[in-house]
């Protein structure tokens, strides 16, 4: 949802808008694991996320006024993340 507005020289003049779309696209990643102790594991891990481009306009920024906007912008992410584990010698079994 993307909303503006805006202000002009001579008084204030808005104008609100939305628009809500599915994106569909890929990623791609890549990740290692490994042991540290017998117990203790690290991990780390990395993706790139392309969810295409999305264009839109044009948008009328005021009726009395002849300024118009398009928008155009290209989603993409990187994603990094680490962590650790720990791996239990045995099964936990809560005993009531």
């Amino acid at each position: 949802m993307s909303s503006f507005s805006t202000v002009a020289p001579f008084g204030p003049i808005s104008s609100v808008g939305s628009t809500s779309t599915t994106r569909v696209g890929w990623t791609a990643g890549v990740g290692v694991e490994g042991k540290i102790t017998r117990n203790w594991s690290a991990k780390l891990e990395y993706l790139y996320m392309d969810l295409g481009r999305f264009s839109s306009g044009p948008f009328t920024l005021s009726p009395a006024l002849p300024i118009s906007a398009n928008v155009s912008s290209h989603f993409t992410d990187h994603i990094l993340r680490a962590g650790i584990n720990y791996q239990f010698d045995s099964p936990v079994v809560a005993r009531y």
